[in-house]
C-alpha cells in the first residue's frame, strides 16, 4: 500500500488496518513454515506495509507534541 493512501486515512482506520496486517503476518508465518505458502514475499510486502503504518502514526504522534 503506498504511503500517500495510507496518509488519507483516519487514526482510527490506520490503527485497524495495523492490527489486520499483524493478524496476516502471523498466519503467513505459520503457512510458510507449513509449506502452505509459496509466495514468501507476500509476508515482506505486510511487513513492509506495517512499518510505514508505524511510522505514521509515531510522525502523526510528534506534531501533536
Amino acid at each position: 500500500m503506498k504511503t500517500k493512501e495510507l496518509r488519507e486515512k483516519s487514526r482510527g482506520e490506520q490503527e485497524k488496518l495495523l492490527a489486520e496486517l499483524e493478524v496476516k503476518t502471523r498466519e503467513l508465518r505459520f503457512k510458510i513454515a507449513t509449506r502452505e505458502e509459496t509466495k514468501h514475499h507476500t509476508l515482506r510486502t505486510a511487513k513492509k506495509d506495517i512499518a510505514r503504518l508505524k511510522t505514521l502514526i509515531s510522525e502523526e504522534d510528534r506534531k501533536l507534541d
